[in-house]
Order: C-alpha cells, then structure tokens, then sequence
C-alpha cells in the first residue's frame, strides 16, 4: 500500500494555465527483510536465538532491517536484546550515542511533486546518502598534473575516495581533486570540485556492459546519460527486476548511453561547426583545443572540410593594398662591407649565443649547475629546466617569452554514443554516491555519464507552475504570479511555434539534426522561457540516515519556506511508516504558516 500526502487540487488561471500551491509526496519504496532466512545463522551460534526469528512482535520493515543489521554486526542476540519490543529503547540508544551507519541499510523512495525548479535544485544540492548509487569499484576521472602541466588522467574507485575522508590529509587532498564531468549546454567534458562521497548502505546492483567493453555497476535507480536525456537504468531498459534463480529480468536492450569523450578536432562535426559555420581559423581552433595548428590542418584535410571559395578573404584588407613599390637601389662595395661588420657576432638577427636549444635558454656555465638528490630527480629535470629554473638561482623574467616551453591544457572532448548488449544482476554490495559541488550535478563513472534523479525540461514539455507560500496570501502578489505564468505559457507556445517552423522548413541549426534530434533541439531552445517556478517533479531514494539529515536541515527555522514545508510532509509519510526512527522530531509552527522540526539527535 503507497502512503502519500496528498497535493491539493490543481488551481488555473482565467486563461486556463494549471498550478499548485502545496507539494504532494508519495512513498514509492520501502524496504523488505526476511527474518527467517538468519534461522540458519543464528541457530549455529545458540539454540536459544531460534526464538528470534519467531518474535512475535511485528515491526515496520526498516525498522525491523536496521535492527537486524546493528545486532548482526555486534552479535548482541543476548536475551535481554532480541525482543522486537525493546526495540525503540535499542534505537534511543544508538541515537543517543550517535551510532547512525546502522541506518543506512534502510532505504525509502519518494516522489515529490508540486514542487517548483528552484526546491528541486536544492534539494540535489543535499543528495548525500540518496540512493543514485554505484559499487565502490567504479572508477572517477581526475585531471593527472605532472611539474605543474596537465598529463592525462588519474582513475580512483570511488570506495577510496570515500576511505580518503577518513584523515584529515586525506580530507584536504579530497577537496583539491576535480572530477570529470559532462556540461549538457556546451555537448563537452569538464571538471569540477566534489562536496562529499557517501556510504549507501548495501543494495542489489546491476552490471551494464556496453558495445565497446565499457561496464558500470550500480543501482537500478541510478540515473544514466542518454540521447534522449537522464533516465534511471530501470527506465532505460524498460524495467529491471530480479528472477528467482537471481538473473536481472528487462524489456530491452539496444539502447545507447553517453560515454567518455572523444577528442573534439576528431569529430567532423564539432569541426565543420568551427571551422566553417562559425569561420574560426586553423590557428583559432588549435588555441582552443590545445594543439599546434597543423594538427588542425592536417584533420580539416582528413575530413575534407573546406570554407566557402573567398571566405577566407572577406572582411579582410590586404596588407600592400594602395603601396607603390619602387626598384632597390645598388650598394657600393664600401656600403656592403659595413652593412657586413654590423651583422657581426650579436648584431647578426640569427645570433643565438650557442649550438643548442638549452643553451639558448639556459647557459650550460658552473653558475647554473645544481646537485640533485637521486636518479630518478635527474630524470624528472632532464628536458623540463625551465620548469625548475628558479631552484637553480634564476627568474622566468630573464628568459624571453618566446623561449619558454607553452604550458599544456586538455583538449575538450565530446561524448560518445555506445548501446548496452547486457544486463546481469550481481547481487547485495556496498552503494556509495558523491556530491558534487557545482553547477554540473553529474560525473562520469567507468567512463559512462552518471546522474541524479530530476526531471529535465529540455526533453519533457511544460505542465504546470507551482506558487510560492509567500504570493498566496497577498492578492497582488498572486495576481502578479498568474499573470506572469499565463504571459510566459503564451511566449513558449509562440517560441515553440516558431521554433517548429524552422524545423520544418529544415534551415537554421536543424539543418543537420534527424527528426527526433529536430524535436528535441525546439524543445531545449524554448525552454529558455521558463522560470524557476515551473514544476519539476523528482524522484529521490534514500537511506533512514540521509533523510534524517535533510529533514533536519531543510525544516530548520533558517530553511527557504518552500523547501520547509516540502521536507515536512516527506517527514509526516516516514514518520507514519516508521514511527520509530523518525518519531524524536518536534514540530513547531512558525509565523509564516510552515511548520520547523527539531530532534535532540541532529547528528545520528
């Protein structure tokens, strides 16, 4: 049976443009635990604990899991502790002592809708502990730096990222790290910085192998990059469940995922964009892509791009345009044997004080010798001097500019599109997540694109628009708000309107794109339109310990009202579903008509 809070009726404006004014919550998924499969277990260790597998006191299934996984780890199924009916006094405890990893075996799923853009974005902004969750063994990318310049990547599983917060060197070395990760408005690769890793708890995970070898493992609600936008692997393969005989059942398969980058000068249309829509130089691109311009060349050559005949020309003067040019008169012997003397020596323009590049650099004189250390030190100097320069007594100043060695920068990389050939179900293991701190909220994992769980408007089209608390009370402020609503469903229909024209008359920047892509495109062009008071519904999953956190931080008296009074129905749902390890909250009603919680265990 789902619990919900149920969202109030669906309001409109004189114009017909629908809207909410309270969030709906809907309790999705709850966990389920099977006592009598630890008979085997505890009857080994004592004849007297069968009687735990037969308590006859019933308890909610988290509860119950969360218990079951404490005394497990203990091996505390002493009489005094096996009774189901203790079990609110061996939670108060736990609490009180801040014990919290016990919680987080237990996972709830809800969906919150009626909700506007602005709470969503929030809200993933806190998504330690949900459950978008991949096995520890998955591998993040991070830049490589070697002497200050950029020198591939580095691939971690994201269990030692988590292990790596355990110290406090590795806590400073956490934060220094950018991991790779796709920005959608751009189609490239970048990096950014990580808030936390997260423990999930233990979960049934799915392996996912791709055409070209590529595997991740992860949750079936964890949130995969597709052509066609974010979707829970469970969704992509058109529902996942696990058989009798434990292999992953599914609809399909022969569906694409977005993958790590390819090289961006390598792709033919990433450089006709460039190079001949957009009329960048060879030179342009290659200060873009962080190579010399004859690699430029030689791919515009392989793929047989060329600009429009006097392209190149245009908006150009020549340089000797309107000059008049007269003969070169004939020096004298005594002329030419002066001109010779003054080009002696450093007054010749190809004077280079020495035979080799390094010399030209640095002068191989006694002033200039250092004493390294060890072998491997020499190797590290030997053809990167002028990165050590100042250990040897020397500023970059007194080299020429043109003679130092560019510092490198990664090329931007495009995706890839890659079709899943398997599923296989790989039964309980560790779920860890990160958060990440910036305006990308995905990163790449196994070289696949991971995300979280929030419905995108680039591939959805607009229903409805929520109205904040504060407007509802104040009748100009609400007329101001539907006004503005019916105004900005008006622009986006026209926008669309004229956006499919394009589309059909096949110019434009749809010229090139197939007819889902062309759909798609209008789509994510009027999107523009839209304001954060647009709903966006999410689904979100998480452990007892993470929600816990979020409804402490999101219903404190200093939260936005809006995400208040949404946290505090997703606590009404959890608490009538477990009474137990959510009932310590206090609510307290509050000036503005939401209502704050409090707990006396804010750090479980």
């Amino acid at each position: 049976m789902v619990r919900q809070v149920p969202v109030a009726a669906v309001l409109r404006t004189a114009a017909g443009t629908p809207y909410l004014q309270e969030p709906g919550v809907v309790l999705l998924a709850r966990p389920a635990t099977d006592v009598a499969g630890l008979g085997p277990f505890l009857s080994g260790l004592d004849d007297g604990f069968a009687d735990y597998v037969n308590d006859p006191t019933p308890l909610p299934p988290g509860t119950l899991l969360c218990k079951v996984a404490g005394q497990i780890c203990y091996e505390s199924f002493g009489s005094r502790r096996t009774t189901n009916a203790k079990a609110a006094r061996y939670f108060a405890n736990i609490m009180d002592q801040g014990h919290g990893s016990v919680l987080e075996h237990a996972n709830y799923t809800v969906l919150l809708y009626g909700v506007s853009r602005s709470l969503t974005h929030e809200l993933v902004r806190h998504r330690a502990g949900f459950a978008y969750c991949l096995d520890g063994e998955a591998e993040v990318y991070s830049p490589r730096r070697e002497h200050g310049r950029l020198n591939g990547v580095q691939k971690r599983p994201v269990s030692a990222l988590f292990n790596m917060q355990a110290t406090p060197h590795g806590r400073s070395r956490l934060k220094l790290l950018r991991l790779r990760c796709y920005d959608e408005s751009r189609g490239v690769f970048t990096t950014e910085a990580i808030r936390s890793v997260v423990f999930s708890g233990i979960k049934p995970m799915f392996k996912v192998t791709l055409e070209d070898g590529k595997t991740i493992t992860c949750t079936k609600e964890h949130r995969l990059l597709t052509p066609g936008g974010w979707s829970s692997l469970s969704d992509i393969v058109g529902g996942l469940s696990v058989s009798a005989g434990g292999f992953a059942m599914y609809s399909r398969l022969d569906v694409a995922l977005l993958t790590n980058g390819e090289v961006a000068y390598k792709n033919r249309e990433w450089l006709e964009q460039r190079y001949c829509q957009d009329g960048l130089s060879q030179a342009d691109i290659a200060d873009l892509c962080g190579v010399a311009p004859h690699c430029i060349r030689s791919w515009v050559r392989r793929h047989r791009l060329q600009k429009p005949l006097g392209s190149w020309s245009q908006g150009k003067k020549p340089w000797n345009k309107g000059l008049r040019y007269t003969a070169v008169w004939h020096r004298s012997d005594e002329d030419r044997t002066q001109i010779a003397q003054r080009r002696r020596g450093a007054g010749n323009h190809r004077w280079r004080e020495g035979v080799t590049r390094l010399s030209q650099q640095l002068r191989a004189d006694v002033d200039n010798l250092a004493t390294v250390c060890e072998t491997r030190h020499e190797d590290k100097l030997n053809g990167h001097e002028l990165e050590y320069v100042e250990h040897f007594g020397r500023s970059l100043t007194e080299i020429p500019a043109g003679r130092r060695k560019p510092q490198g920068h990664a090329n931007p990389l495009l995706a890839r599109k890659r079709r899943i050939i398997a599923v296989e179900y790989m039964g309980l293991r560790p779920a860890y997540d990160i958060e990440m701190d910036g305006e990308h909220k995905n990163f790449v994992a196994n070289g696949i694109v991971t995300h979280n769980s929030q419905v995108s408007q680039r591939y959805v089209n607009v229903v409805r628009f929520v109205e904040r608390p504060e407007f509802q009370g104040d009748s100009a402020l609400h007329a101001a708000f539907e006004d503005r609503i019916d105004t900005v469903v008006r622009q986006y229909a026209e926008l669309t309107e004229v956006l499919r024209g394009r589309r059909a008359a096949g110019g434009g920047a749809f010229a090139a794109l197939g007819p889902r892509d062309q759909r798609k495109a209008v789509q994510q062009t009027a999107r523009a339109l839209l304001p954060n008071e647009t709903e966006a519904p999410i689904v979100v999953t998480g452990n007892v310990r993470a929600w816990r956190h979020v409804i402490a931080m999101r219903t404190s008296p200093h939260a936005e009202s809006e995400i208040r009074r949404a946290m505090h129905r997703v606590w009404q749902v959890l608490v009538a579903e477990e009474p137990i390890l959510f009932g310590d909250y206090r609510e307290e009603p509050l000036p503005d008509g939401t209502t704050a919680l409090s707990t006396p265990h804010p750090k479980v």
